[in-house]
């Protein structure tokens, strides 16, 4: 029989026995298969078993005992097996962490146990954690927080403690900072709302201005009590302007002008006061130049040698200054002067 024949012979069995071959094969293929399933279900149910362990360490914050169970694994396992060990506790400590932290955010735990926690974890340094939804979380009590859901302590505490993470860095500032600053806006806002209510109208509208438009809530309430300081500033402060000049105080007077003139640029009244104002302002005011020129007029001492204290008083609705006067810091005369034509008495 040549090579060509038993070449013939051999395709004719195999031909024959397709179906039985291929069975034959398909079953030795899967019993492989099956040994390495059967090997490395074998190999993780071990690694879970002690992952479960150094878990409940971690969740009991049994610190040295975590860290010195996880240096005997290290001394167990080979390389790669501990690579898988890394890999599968990294994962279960990656919710735990996000649990916790929850839990924390809920008054459910107290910072101590939580920030304990993350010490371990951070002397756990070949662990990897997902980084992703530490800065999701951390981003969820932020929005918390501009819906009134947590406090500012609460929400600000939470941001510091999961910043001690070694795997964190500047990550979380984002948030941080977005806490205070709303923090800081909503105070503005309440100072504003006593200036307010205490008819500081300015000084009200000045920090209702400050409000930040991206917290919605109280950027309206802002928006809402601006209009009624506006509202309400004008006769209120046309009224305290008017008293000041009925009392000397030419400038406080001008001063309530101008808190009004902004919001009401053409009102005439507003305008006529505070040209009235301006010329008793330049008429009946003096420095302490001009009167000690007064004096030195009226006396013929050297005013190098003089030095004086002024009050002002109206008597009548007529501005005087009461003087002392001075000479080489010894008081020499006490006078009255009035603002109108420059008398002194």
């Amino acid at each position: 029989m040549d090579l060509k024949q038993l070449f013939d012979k051999g395709i004719d069995f195999i031909d024959s026995k397709r179906k039985s071959i291929i069975k034959f094969s398909l079953s030795i293929i899967g019993l492989i298969l099956l040994m390495i399933l059967l090997f490395l279900s074998s190999d993780e149910l071990t690694i879970g078993k002690e992952s479960e362990d150094l878990l409940n360490y971690i969740d009991n914050t049994q610190y040295q005992r975590a860290i010195s169970y996880y240096d005997s694994l290290e001394k167990k396992f080979s390389e790669s097996k501990m690579r898988r060990f890394d890999k599968s506790i990294s994962k279960k400590i990656d919710k735990l962490l996000l649990t916790k932290g929850d839990k924390y955010i809920n008054n459910e735990i107290t910072k101590e146990k939580y920030l304990a926690l993350i010490n371990i974890i951070n002397e756990l340094n070949k662990i990897e954690l997902n980084i992703q939804r530490i800065i999701e979380q951390a981003k969820r009590v932020s929005e918390m927080y501009i819906d009134e859901n947590i406090d500012y302590n609460k929400a600000l505490s939470y941001i510091n403690t999961v910043s001690t993470l070694n795997l964190i860095t500047n990550e979380l500032d984002i948030y941080k900072n977005n806490i205070k600053e709303t923090n800081e806006s909503r105070q503005i806002y309440e100072t504003s709302k006593l200036n307010q209510e205490k008819y500081k109208y300015y000084e009200a509208i000045q920090g209702y201005d400050k409000v930040l438009e991206k917290d919605k809530k109280y950027f309206d309430l802002a928006q809402k009590n601006k209009k009624e300081c506006i509202e309400n500033m004008y006769d209120y402060y046309i009224d305290k302007s008017e008293e000041s000049n009925n009392q000397g105080n030419y400038e406080e007077a001008l001063q309530y002008i101008d808190y009004i003139k902004k919001y009401y640029v053409d009102d005439e009244k507003v305008l006529d006061l505070e040209k009235k104002y301006q010329k008793n302002l330049s008429m009946y005011t003096l420095t302490s130049d001009d009167i000690i020129n007064l004096i030195t007029k009226k006396s013929g001492l050297n005013k190098k040698n003089l030095s004086i204290n002024s009050y002002q008083t109206m008597i009548n609705n007529k501005k005087y200054y009461y003087v002392e006067v001075f000479e080489y810091e010894t008081v020499i005369d006490e006078i009255l002067i009035t603002a109108e034509n420059k008398s002194i008495y």
